[in-house]
């Protein structure tokens, strides 16, 4: 669904982040090739992201992330 979805319109999942809360939106974003990075908030409190994603406390700071071009937790930018 991500590659149709990249081909369709012409996105670059190499250089694409996939934010999600559950273990399997991690494994779709390494099939895909994107840069998954794991909220621990709703379904994933309590979770731990699988091997080869950044976790974040919320989606705040996840966004805050990609706009900062980092894997890494921290503050949003304003």
């Amino acid at each position: 669904m991500l590659e149709a979805a990249a081909e369709r319109l012409g996105l670059d999942l190499r250089a694409s982040y996939l934010i999600g809360n559950h273990p399997s939106d991690v494994g779709a974003a390494l099939a895909a090739g994107a840069t998954p990075l794991f909220v621990t908030t709703g379904r994933a409190a309590g979770r731990r992201p699988l091997v080869g994603a950044a976790a974040f406390p919320s989606l705040v700071a996840a966004a805050g992330a990609v706009l900062q071009g980092s894997k890494e937790p921290g503050p949003p930018r304003p």
